[in-house]
């Protein structure tokens, strides 16, 4: 028995350059400041994504109700891996 849910997805954006367009300005003037320390976990996460997906694998990630968010789990050759992507 599996316990996805197939109504609840996240849409990761292919070109983070097309994503960053789309963020606040202060998010972009930080970024050409070369800021690293950005509270926007949304970019390295769709970086991640990118990646992931190149390598042919399934996205999935899991949530509960308590906020608890798993960003990627991956089922490498048998073995359930999870990754979790923080903002600094």
């Amino acid at each position: 028995m599996s316990n996805i849910k197939l109504d609840s997805y996240k849409i990761y954006v292919q070109d983070v350059g097309l994503l960053v367009s789309m963020l606040d300005s202060s998010i972009k003037l930080n970024l050409l400041n070369k800021d690293l320390y950005i509270n926007e976990g949304s970019i390295i996460e769709n970086v991640c994504a990118m990646h992931l997906s190149r390598r042919k694998d399934k996205l999935t990630y899991f949530e509960k109700k308590s906020k608890l968010e798993i960003d990627f789990v991956l089922n490498i050759d048998g073995v359930v891996t999870v990754s979790q992507y923080l903002d600094i």
